[in-house]
This record gives C-alpha cells, sequence and structure tokens, in this order.
C-alpha cells in the first residue's frame, strides 16, 4: 500500500511521475521507465539516482555504511576487501 504524505505534490505527465516537496518546491523526484531521478533545484537538472543495471553511486549520501563484509571487484578479481579487522587491498599477479 502507498500512502500520501500530507507535504508533498505529485503530478504524473508524459515525463512520468514527479513528487515534490512542499517545504522545499527545488527538491523533487521522478520515476519513469529510464530509472529513477532527483532534482535539488526545481528540475533544471536531472541526476540519476537508480536506472534498470544499477544504483548511481555518484550522489551517494549516507550517513552509516555496514561494513561487515564489502569486497570491491576489478573484474572478477578481488581488489580490496573490508571487514571487522580493516581494508585489504590485493595484488594483481600480472603487473
Amino acid at each position: 500500500m502507498v500512502l500520501n504524505a500530507s507535504n508533498q505534490q505529485v503530478t504524473w505527465d508524459s515525463t512520468g511521475i514527479t513528487v515534490t516537496d512542499d517545504s522545499n518546491t527545488a527538491s523533487k523526484v521522478k520515476l519513469m521507465a529510464g530509472g529513477l531521478f532527483i532534482t535539488n533545484d526545481g528540475g533544471a537538472t536531472w541526476r540519476s539516482a537508480v536506472r534498470g543495471d544499477g544504483i548511481s553511486t555518484d550522489i551517494l549520501t549516507a550517513g552509516r555504511i555496514n561494513t561487515n563484509e564489502i569486497y570491491i571487484y576489478d573484474g572478477s578479481a578481488p581488489s580490496f576487501r573490508w571487514d571487522e579487522n580493516g581494508i585489504t587491498a590485493y595484488s594483481n599477479s600480472n603487473s
């Protein structure tokens, strides 16, 4: 079930579904077939937040990330591992 908050405007038109924050009308979220887009300038520019192929991390803001076990890969080979013991860097044996 989707509930409508009392502090937003929702419009649906040929560009998608746009949700505008009533307390800050420059802040909007747009949903369309190409993904989920956000703006903080009233819609003059839109940034991709989520697409069918993944989440855009170039605009990621996070207050807390659980680092129980994170691997960063270079192709299929791990480059870094981050866990409770810290960050481990792996050497590429082909270099």
